[in-house]
């Protein structure tokens, strides 16, 4: 089975380095974006089976590039994470979705975008 795809997008190093190092470690592909115009290109580039992105990029905003990624991709798995964000979640979050407050432990985001990668994309197996 191939390694699904994850695009990781925070304009926080630290934060951006410490989730893709947890993904590679629980057996994905990652791909890092630091900011939204960088995140954009690269879902316009190539396909990812997920994406974990923080809410407030600029010059747009997690909500607006998980929705730009499920217009490309129905079927991309989307992790938000933010510090103050919670709240608008349930009304501002794509479909199918989940949500980790920050700081969120990077077990949960693996584990998570395990569960929600094998129920969206039947071709990826966290059984490596």
């Amino acid at each position: 089975m191939r390694k699904p795809k994850i695009l990781v997008v925070d304009d926080e190093p630290i934060v951006l380095m410490a989730i893709e190092e947890a993904l590679l470690a629980g057996g994905f592909e990652t791909t890092a974006s630091a900011s939204f115009a960088e995140a954009a290109e690269r879902l316009a580039e190539s396909a990812f089976d997920g994406l974990v992105t923080d809410i407030r990029l600029q010059p747009g905003s997690g909500w607006d590039l998980a929705r730009a990624a499920r217009d490309r991709h129905s079927d991309i798995a989307v992790i938000y994470v933010s510090g103050d964000s919670a709240a608008e979640w349930k009304t501002r979050g794509v479909e199918g979705s989940e949500f980790c407050q920050k700081p969120c432990a990077a077990e949960r985001i693996t584990t998570t975008m395990w569960r929600l990668v094998d129920a969206l994309s039947p071709q990826t197996s966290s059984q490596l």
